[in-house]
């Protein structure tokens, strides 16, 4: 029943959120009113935290709803992906209803005027958040993620589902800067569920040709068959619980790792950077011995903190119907969390996402005709200062 969804999502919402959301510009002393705003204010924190994939006090933070908001409820800005996070958020409290035509053309002029750097329209609490905007409008890699969330069960009406969709198509004129994402009642309850079921995944891993290392902290390495990789993808975004981005689909990177996978599978392991996993638990079976061709490892509480998208893409092309198998190899290492500082999973996992950031930029290094120019640049360099002399 869509009443009993809303519940399940308000129950989470209210666990998740009560103390961290700022209610303090809400001066009305009826309580069903406050608590609807609440909710709606806690259901902008919700999406942002399941869409961009940050911890609930980070997407607390990120909620801009009042009185004169310009439309916009939540707003997030991730550097390191270059992603902007725009939301509007309704709370339905018999679950049967949506966002009507009003609320999303408002949203849709508060995102313009964030857009054309209008910060002067937008409401106080965007106003007071102008350095990240600017950030944002200044940074020329970034994208935009709208997400409109209502806890209604029916989609979106055709009558507001046209000019969006209108206005999306002119903002994408010169290429994919603007997506929309819709968080109805059942993609809501569906993050609720698998939070229910909880983010613990435990993987036994075959290593081949593998390694260790004991001191500080325990890890192996060693390579794993991309078909046991496959198998990995009945735990759904629960494998990456720890990391701070998920898949990101089809990008250029990713569909440059399938097609290696698939069309140079013998050259997979020299191409592809691995996988890095931590795990709460990590243990050597006995099976193999002390051969080190291969081992076989109990991989308790695991989490994929780098190669997400190395994992993701791999499961994406195999594990369809008559997907052929892959040859493929993937490093992977593998760490333990036993006898690890508290923040070590924190420390790690920023690290293995943000160190040695390569961009196209950087691969002019090894185009043979940037290395002929810079090889001319400096042969008339040395020729002018002949003539100088």
């Amino acid at each position: 029943m869509s009443i009993i969804h809303v519940n399940h999502i308000q129950s989470s919402c209210r666990a998740r959120f009560s103390s961290t959301i700022d209610m303090s510009d809400v001066t009305t002393t009826n309580t069903d009113e406050r608590e609807d705003k609440f909710l709606s204010r806690a259901l902008a924190a919700f999406a942002i935290a399941a869409t961009a994939k940050v911890d609930d006090s980070i997407a607390a933070q990120s909620v801009v709803d009042e009185f004169h908001d310009d439309g916009i409820d939540a707003f997030l800005y991730d550097a390191n992906e270059h992603v902007a996070y725009l939301v509007q958020s309704k709370w339905v409290k018999n679950g049967n209803g949506s966002i009507d035509l009003g609320s999303a053309l408002k949203f849709q002029q508060g995102v313009n005027h964030f857009l054309e750097n209008k910060v002067s329209l937008l409401g106080p609490k965007m106003q007071a958040r102008s350095a990240d905007i600017q950030a944002v409008l200044d940074d020329s890699q970034a994208t935009f993620v709208l997400i409109i969330a209502y806890t209604g069960k029916p989609p979106l009406a055709a009558e507001l589902m046209n000019p969006l969709n209108q206005w999306l198509a002119e903002l994408n004129d010169d290429g994919s800067l603007v997506s929309l994402q819709v968080l109805k009642q059942k993609e809501l309850h569906d993050i609720v569920e698998l939070k229910a079921i909880g983010s613990s995944v435990d993987l036994t891993v075959m290593l081949h040709e593998y390694g260790q290392v004991k001191e500080p902290y325990k890890a192996y390495y060693g390579q794993v068959a991309v078909a046991d990789i496959v198998t990995w993808g009945k735990f759904g975004d629960r494998l990456y619980h720890k990391n701070i981005r998920g898949f990101k689909g089809s990008t250029d990177v990713n569909v440059g790792i399938i097609s290696t996978v698939k069309d140079d599978p013998d050259n997979f392991f020299y191409f592809n950077n691995g996988v890095t996993l931590l795990c709460g638990g990590l243990d050597k079976k006995p099976l193999g011995g002390k051969s080190k061709a291969s081992g076989v490892f109990d991989c308790n509480d695991a989490s994929v903190i780098n190669g997400a998208q190395t994992v993701a893409s791999i499961i994406s092309a195999f594990s369809s119907a008559g997907a052929n198998a892959s040859t493929a190899r993937v490093m992977v290492k593998l760490i333990s969390l036993e006898n690890c500082p508290p923040d070590f999973s924190t420390h790690v996992t920023r690290a293995a996402n943000t160190q040695n950031k390569i961009e196209n930029r950087d691969f002019a290094a090894l185009d043979p005709e940037q290395a002929r120019l810079r090889t001319k640049r400096r042969h008339l360099a040395y020729v002018r200062n002949l003539v100088v002399e």
